[in-house]
C-alpha cells in the first residue's frame, strides 16, 4: 500500500510474524482481541505507515519510539495504535495521542 515493503510470506501467502507474550497481552488490553494476534500483527505491519512513509509530528513520534527501545525498532501506527517489531516479532502495542492519530488519519486519506 504505502512504500515498498520487504515481508516474508509462508507457503499459504501469510506473512511470518512472531508476537511475543507482552505483545499479545497489550493487544487483549488494547484492541480486545482474544486470538489472531498474528494476523493483526501482520495487517499492521502491511498496512500500517512506517517511519519512511509518515512526515511532520507523525514521523516525529514514530521515531522517538523507535529510539527509545534498546534494540532496533521497527514503528508502525495502524488503527490508532503503535506497534513496535524487531525484525519480524511484535514486541508491544503503544497507544497513539489523539494529534497523532488525525495526522495518520490524514496521511491514509492523501495515500488513498
Amino acid at each position: 500500500m504505502l512504500g515498498d515493503r520487504s515481508i516474508s510470506l509462508s507457503k499459504d501467502g501469510a506473512m511470518d510474524v512472531t508476537v511475543s507474550s507482552h505483545a499479545k497481552k497489550r493487544i487483549k488490553k488494547r484492541l480486545g482481541l482474544k486470538s489472531g494476534y498474528e494476523e493483526a500483527a501482520a495487517e499492521a505491519l502491511a498496512c500500517g505507515v512506517g517511519q519512511a512513509d509518515a512526515r511532520g509530528r507523525l514521523r516525529n513520534y514514530l521515531t522517538a519510539i523507535a529510539l527509545k527501545e534498546r534494540y532496533k525498532a521497527r514503528v508502525v501506527a495502524w488503527k490508532g495504535l503503535a506497534w513496535v517489531f524487531c525484525g519480524t516479532v511484535l514486541v508491544t502495542v503503544l497507544i497513539m495521542p489523539d494529534r497523532m492519530i488525525r495526522s495518520l488519519k490524514a496521511r491514509l486519506r492523501r495515500a488513498l
